[in-house]
């Protein structure tokens, strides 16, 4: 991106909402993403924030992402692709969810395939992250994110 887009509440909220996606947020899965948000420069108010947030399920029908450009809602689309592919396997759950917030966020499913292509190669890649680097992950999908936000 030719900015550094900020990592808004509404991508944690969505990492919280995919980590409920099964019925319940595990305790690693929540440490993850509140070390995730710490790391990106998230007050520990609005840590804390999240940590109560979490208590009961989010879901992302709950969530408003009309204040998000394009740019940041395909970054939160590939977030959600990420992190639903982090145990090597996507539940049907997990794929309704991807659809339904590609949906929400107004991405085509051609943005949603190009996204999900992007993330795969980055996972397969030696080099690739192995906790929840978020401006990591930002950096190496800046360039599909600009060209699917254009087209």
């Amino acid at each position: 991106m030719d900015r550094e887009a900020p990592l808004t509440r509404e991508l944690f909220q969505s990492l919280l909402a995919i980590g409920w996606i099964d019925g319940e947020l595990a305790d690693n899965e929540l440490e993850a993403i509140l070390g995730a948000a710490r790391s990106a420069g998230r007050t520990e108010q609005e840590v804390q924030s999240l940590r109560e947030m979490a208590a009961t399920p989010v879901t992302f029908a709950d969530m408003d992402f009309s204040a998000l450009d394009g740019e940041q809602r395909l970054f939160v689309y590939a977030v959600a692709s990420w992190v639903a592919k982090i145990d090597e396997k996507v539940t049907g759950d997990e794929r309704a969810a991807l659809h339904a917030i590609g949906t929400l966020l107004g991405i085509t499913g051609g943005g949603r395939r190009r996204m999900d292509e992007t993330v795969d190669a980055l996972r397969a890649s030696n080099d690739a992250p192995e906790r929840l680097d978020l401006r990591g992950l930002q950096e190496r999908i800046a360039a599909t994110i600009r060209e699917v936000a254009r087209s």
